[in-house]
């Protein structure tokens, strides 16, 4: 601490960092099923469509570049970030697109695809209208 910060406690200090950050919630059984980080992501992703979205053909999308993600997720880099990105990509879970723009513009447009992500959930016998523990 400097000379010109009261001393707190550990318990209100993380009181206090838990009211300023976002808080990253994980489903164990997306975690068991994916992993932890493309849980983290997907998830994350899934509530970023319903508050800060462009729609498009009916979907929603959202646009982000690799180092907006890092603001987002600061505890991994960008080449980390890309590679959960692509994990989820090639599995079919997110669908991601570049549309032609500025040169100075290096952001993307990511959405999930719920008909993949339903399916492979299914086939891991999670049904959405029950419990899945």
């Amino acid at each position: 601490m400097n000379e010109h910060t009261p001393e707190i406690g550990a318990h209100e200090l993380f009181t206090r960092l838990s009211e300023k950050e976002p808080t990253h919630i994980i489903l164990p059984t997306l975690a068991a099923l994916l992993s932890v980080n493309e849980a983290i992501v997907l998830q994350h992703l899934h509530s970023m469509l319903f508050d800060e979205f462009n729609s498009i053909d009916g979907h929603r999308w959202v646009d982000k570049t690799y180092a907006e993600w890092r603001e987002i997720f600061p505890f991994w880099s960008e080449k980390t970030l890309s590679r959960i990105f692509l994990k989820l990509e090639k599995r079919g879970f997110v669908i991601s697109s570049q549309p032609k723009r500025h040169h100075f513009n290096s952001s993307k447009s990511y959405r999930i695809n719920y008909d993949n992500l339903g399916e492979f959930l299914a086939q891991h016998n999670i049904k959405m209208n029950e419990p899945a523990y």
